[in-house]
């Protein structure tokens, strides 16, 4: 069930595009597909109640390959031992990418000209009493010889969720709303990113007007 959506602008190759980006509420797994990806055996009942996505370059006056871009996606995970534990017992962050791209070495969640994403969730609480996902998704442009390789950040937004398990046993799951990001974000994730995808050049990006 979509709960909203917002534009963000950006500027790529001279020219100003805009990202429209949806997000809302998995209230019946058919709405997201997730046996296409996770196989046979997984549950898909697990994302009820989830957060999905979908962000699509909706007007870009450009056309041909100088619409050539892409998504990076991000995520940090916090996981505590008890719901009201001011500390998680573990904190994870990671690059967001389908089990293909990563065994091929390549960063990127989707690409295209230009590119779109869609990305929803499930439970992922594992053996611990609460879970807060932060995911940081990125519009990137993609290396090639006339961008001299650099990926660049072109917007962001950010969306998650929360979940725990209450005293009584209960399940229970709390959708964040997305919202736009300054890239600063961006460039809180190059040290990732350079780790991971040494061969990569991730260039870092200027925030000073920014909000």
């Amino acid at each position: 069930m979509e709960r909203g959506k917002f534009d963000i602008h950006f500027e790529q190759n001279g020219e100003e595009g805009i990202l429209s980006v949806v997000f809302g509420e998995v209230t019946h797994p058919d709405l997201v597909g997730f046996e296409v990806i996770k196989g046979e055996g997984f549950d898909a009942h697990a994302s009820i109640g989830f957060p999905f996505m979908r962000a699509t370059v909706t007007d870009f006056p450009t056309k041909g390959f100088r619409t050539l871009n892409a998504f990076i996606q991000t995520t940090q995970s916090k996981f505590y031992d008890a719901v009201d534990d001011m500390m998680p017992g573990l904190n994870e962050k990671s690059i967001d990418v389908a089990p293909f791209f990563r065994d091929k070495n390549i960063p990127f969640y989707s690409f295209g000209f230009p590119a779109s994403i869609f990305s929803a969730r499930h439970s992922d609480i594992r053996t611990f009493a609460k879970l807060n996902r932060e995911i940081n998704t990125f519009l990137v442009t993609l290396p090639n010889p006339g961008n001299d390789d650099w990926v660049e950040c072109l917007a962001a937004f950010s969306w998650g969720f929360v979940e725990w398990i209450d005293e009584r046993g209960r399940h229970n799951v709390k959708v964040h709303s997305a919202k736009a990001l300054n890239r600063e974000h961006w460039n809180n994730s190059l040290e990732l990113l350079q780790r991971v995808y040494p061969n990569y050049k991730f260039q870092r990006a200027s925030v000073a007007n920014e909000r």
